[in-house]
């Protein structure tokens, strides 16, 4: 009897979630964008803000050309979390880029010891998806003509569908790929961007 009680919790736990996720979702504002010059696209950075309450979405190259895919990260602290491993793996990347191309490295993986915090990766397909406390694999990545990459990908499944899945590919090729996405995802340019819209609302009352 308590074990049913507890898959019933667990699932009216899972939907207000997926409600309050959805709604997040849809109230994003873009406040800014990132280029990977791997795949030579711009990608969108949006996020909300509920007194504080930061939510930040990164879009990400997804199984398709036009899928959107997007990784969430929730809360001041993880978003800090995120930007500081992003500016550890820019480090090691910088570093064997310089290595593999003193060497003339071809074919080469190797994963790269930075943890990231957990996320959300969220798409949307007829409908928005999610799933939740996905752990990054970062990796850096050498292609057969000596281009760098550093990369995070897999597959997610939805938490509410085990048979809806989707593949997500993030990919940064250059210093300067990284050194725009941790400058626009810093914390305190979000808290700008959400305290110049404010103060412009206040003057139409």
């Amino acid at each position: 009897m308590m074990g049913k009680y507890v898959k019933i919790m667990k699932r009216l736990l899972l939907i207000a979630f997926l409600v309050l996720s959805l709604y997040d979702v849809k109230a994003q504002e873009k406040i800014s964008e990132y280029y990977s010059s791997y795949f030579d696209e711009v990608y969108d950075i949006s996020a909300t803000n509920d007194e504080g309450d930061l939510h930040l979405y990164i879009q990400v190259a997804g199984e398709r050309q036009h899928d959107l895919v997007m990784f969430n990260i929730t809360g001041v602290r993880k978003i800090n979390e995120f930007s500081n491993a992003l500016k550890l793996a820019k480090e090691k990347f910088v570093e064997w880029s310089s290595t593999a191309e003193e060497n003339n490295v071809r074919n080469f993986d190797k994963d790269i010891d930075v943890v990231f915090p957990d996320i959300t990766v969220c798409w949307y397909g007829l409908e928005w998806w999610f799933d939740f406390y996905v752990r990054l694999n970062p990796r850096f990545v050498v292609t057969e003509s000596g281009k760098c990459i550093f990369v995070m990908s897999g597959t997610v499944t939805a938490s509410s569908n085990e048979y809806i899945d989707q593949e997500y590919y993030f990919a940064l090729s250059s210093k300067s790929d990284f050194d725009e996405l941790i400058r626009n995802i810093e914390v305190g340019n979000l808290m700008d961007y959400f305290n110049k819209q404010e103060n412009i609302d206040t003057l139409f009352k």
